[in-house]
């Protein structure tokens, strides 16, 4: 028995921009080997004391408990924002902070 979780489907018209973006990778590792180990890969997530997550970025699959998430609602709420990158091999981060990643909470990252 599988369970499905919704994510944010490929759609015919990204198959341009994946391929633009896998020629702008090739084409750069062959000049820059090291080109992939120079981009900031970055990621977000959002944690709360009900335990619910922004189902977009989290999947599981499970045979034993397909309904993995329990929305369960307390008195006194609380989340917390988490960010975190890899740059080369260092890991940045994890930064946490609340409310939205804006321009002015990004200026933590200037290098």
């Amino acid at each position: 028995m599988c369970s499905s979780t919704p994510v944010q489907g490929l759609l015919l018209r990204d198959a341009k921009r994946r391929n633009t973006w896998c020629n702008f990778v090739m084409n750069n590792l062959e000049d820059h080997p090291t080109f992939l180990a120079d981009i900031i890969w970055t990621d977000e997530a959002c944690f709360s004391r009900n335990g619910m997550f922004n189902r977009q970025n989290i999947n599981t699959w499970s045979l034993e408990n397909p309904r993995y998430a329990v929305e369960v609602r307390h008195l006194l709420r609380w989340s917390i924002n988490v960010w975190c990158g890899i740059f080369n091999d260092r890991l940045i981060g994890p930064v946490f902070y609340e409310g939205q990643l804006t321009g002015q909470r990004w200026s933590f990252c200037r290098m």
